[in-house]
């Protein structure tokens, strides 16, 4: 996730008299990189790319953290302050009870805040904070509103200002939606919840918010509010992030709870929140502090040898240096003999809870660039045969398919439900992603057909024929994972198709292939054949029907052959290579044009003609209807053979045929 922050808001927290391009270099180096700095008159407006891991690095204070850490490591002056999650604001605290009675479910808020103001004065926020926020794309309202903002992207938490006096009471619920419910939100939407989206209800049962991603309408704070209900709270990121998926809405809160933020930054974001309301809105604190925790964090204590890091990073470093990036990164430290015990601060404990994190954030202040190159001191661990028998063999095929001609695609491997109908498969009958990004990708894919035929169908206005094949995963209804190939050509010859997949098997060395005639639901009944592999089927190959093609809007004939990789690397034969002499002596080709009966296949007839002794190959040459026109080479291993021994073979030959398969020799009309 990218942020825009202005500079001068970071030197709020960061005191040091460096240059911006030496400071943007130096934390880049570190962690949150800046890939753009943009000077706006007598200001410097940073684009901040921050790793879903960090969201503590999504607000001012985060990335001036991080600044100074970086500085302070390369030797320069610095110095952090204002750190309001390190030291707590203090605030006037009333003796009052909210008149509210909470209930609130932990499962859905892990932490709930809240406080009552009073007496607010709703205004325009202070230039300072209007152009601030306006320098980090968030348009501004008014104070109250503009603080709410302000405070987010100072300490990186949500939080939200209601007011007060259109709440209906005495309870304040926050609920697991029922399906069918109805919110309307700050932008006038009215947003249909689904079971377990979180929400807030009044004693009336009117929903006045969204959790965690966008306000109610019911409760909007406007130029007539006088008191206000401040609450800052921890929502489950995970049922955030699924609200925020089917609803097809992000918003500057919902990015930032969706990455997980730890409970214990919650209190301190109050405190300061309600500092700036007392500022800049003249707010009166009318109440006691509500901290709903049932299940309050545990801060884990980490623990290190100097041994560990230096095995881990290959070298060691030393423990002062280790000691000083650990306290400026905010950890508390306490060093016995060679061991660090080490405890994160409250915005580092989620992703800090192992001794290789303490390990990572040591490495990569100190500098991944001075790892020194060593050579491996253990063994690799071993690879399982059967990858690296399916490594080997998936490299074999790209680089024999892209040497014939054929160029490789990468497809998503989720579809519409459109490609499945226009396939003729059924939804029902395949996995449906109960979140998807977009009903373009709701469905697992259970063939690779209908990403090969839109592939062809982007490229077909670009060159007569196009040749593609792709190696991805396909998916039953239980989810198990099958790898397979296609091959596809926008042409109407699916023989040489076949020929391109029978020497491809050759290739890997697959023995006992055979073809045989099989209908398959997506290709026409003329080409449909089945690829076998001792006896077991493999794969499918053919014309593609015109109904499909149609369906997929293309203007050209589309052959095609799918193969189940799983299947047929288990029918690779892994054996050193033999070696045949050539022969001595050249062989006597002719070509046969043979009449086929519509019940024998070419498979049948081709493995006749090279059954029979002294027939040294067959090569299929062409067919037309039940025309099949072979190339046969008469050869024998001791001597030159004559044009007489030649005439006998083919004689046999042909007895052979029309005996055992009815097959004639086609006579040519003069």
């Amino acid at each position: 996730m990218n942020v825009i922050f202005p500079f001068s808001w970071i030197k709020d927290h960061l005191k040091a008299s460096v240059d911006i391009q030496t400071v943007a270099k130096l934390v880049t180096s570190i962690g949150p990189t800046v890939e753009e700095i943009k000077k706006e008159n007598d200001d410097y407006l940073l684009n901040i790319e921050v790793t879903i891991n960090r969201p503590d690095c999504l607000s001012i204070l985060g990335i001036a953290r991080e600044m100074y850490v970086a500085l302070k490591q390369n030797g320069y002056q610095a110095k952090l302050e204002n750190d309001y999650l390190s030291n707590w604001v203090k605030i006037p605290i009333s003796s009052k009870k909210i008149p509210l009675d909470f209930e609130v479910d932990s499962k859905l808020t892990p932490r709930f805040t809240a406080i009552l103001l009073k007496n607010v004065q709703v205004k325009p926020a202070p230039k300072i904070i209007q152009e601030r926020l306006i320098k980090s794309g968030i348009r501004t309202l008014n104070n109250i509103i503009d603080i709410t903002n302000y405070l987010m992207l100072e300490l990186g938490q949500p939080n939200h200002a209601f007011d007060f006096d259109k709440i209906t009471g005495p309870k304040f619920i926050v609920r697991s939606a029922k399906k069918g419910e109805k919110v309307t939100t700050l932008d006038q939407q009215v947003r249909k919840l689904d079971q377990g989206d979180n929400i807030i209800q009044d004693s009336s049962g009117r929903i006045i918010d969204l959790c965690g991603i966008m306000g109610g309408k019911l409760s909007e704070v406007d130029q007539s509010t006088k008191n206000i209900l401040w609450l800052v709270a921890n929502d489950y990121f995970a049922q955030i992030r699924k609200t925020c998926m089917r609803m097809g809405i992000q918003t500057e809160a919902s990015a930032r709870l969706t990455k997980e933020l730890n409970p214990e930054v919650t209190y301190p974001t109050l405190l300061r929140g309600v500092e700036l309301m007392i500022k800049h809105a003249n707010a009166q604190v009318d109440s006691k502090i509500i901290d709903l925790y049932p299940q309050k964090q545990k801060i884990p204590t980490i623990a290190v040898s100097d041994e560990f890091i230096a095995q881990k990073i290959g070298q060691p470093i030393a423990a002062k240096t280790t000691g000083e990036i650990l306290q400026n990164l905010g950890f508390k430290v306490k060093r016995i003999n060679n061991l660090v015990k080490v405890k994160p601060p409250i915005w580092r404990i989620n992703d800090v809870c192992l001794p290789e994190d303490i390990v990572e954030e040591v490495t990569r202040v100190n500098g991944y660039d001075k790892i020194t190159n060593q050579p491996l001191t253990f063994p690799l661990p071993p690879k399982p045969k059967q990858f690296v028998k399916s490594f080997k063999a998936e490299s074999k095929i790209r680089s024999l398919l892209t040497g014939w001609g054929f160029q490789e695609t990468i497809s998503y491997s989720m579809l519409s439900k459109t490609d499945l109908i226009n396939l003729g498969f059924n939804p029902q009958k395949t996995i449906k992603i109960s979140n998807p990004l977009t009903q373009e990708w709701a469905y697992m894919q259970s063939s690779l057909t209908a990403n090969l035929l839109k592939n062809i169908r982007e490229n077909q206005a670009s060159k007569e024929i196009i040749s593609l094949f792709e190696i991805g995963g396909v998916f039953d209804k239980k989810g198990k994972e099958t790898r397979k190939l296609i091959i596809g050509r926008s042409d109407n010859n699916w023989e040489k198709l076949r020929g391109v997949v029978e020497q491809l098997l050759i290739a890997l060395k697959v023995q006992n292939t055979t073809f045989a005639p099989q209908l398959h639901p997506i290709l026409e009944k003329n080409s449909s054949t089945k690829i076998l592999a001792a006896k077991e089927a493999v794969g499918y190959l053919g014309k593609v029907k015109v109904r499909i093609l149609d369906k997929f809007e293309l203007n050209s004939k589309v052959v095609m052959a799918e193969i189940n990789l799983d299947k047929l690397i288990k029918k690779i034969i892994e054996a050193p290579p033999r070696f045949k002499l050539l022969a001595k002596h050249t062989p006597i080709i002719e070509d046969l044009s043979l009449q086929i009966p519509p019940e024998v296949n070419y498979q049948q007839v081709y493995e006749l003609i090279s059954s029979l002794l002294n027939i040294e190959k067959v090569e299929f040459i062409d067919h037309y209807q039940n025309r099949f026109a072979f190339r046969v080479f008469y050869q024998l291993s001791n001597r030159q053979i004559s044009a007489t021994e030649a005439q006998k073979i083919r004689q046999k030959l042909l007895d052979k045929l029309d005996k055992k398969l009815g097959v004639k020799l086609q006579k040519v009309e003069k």
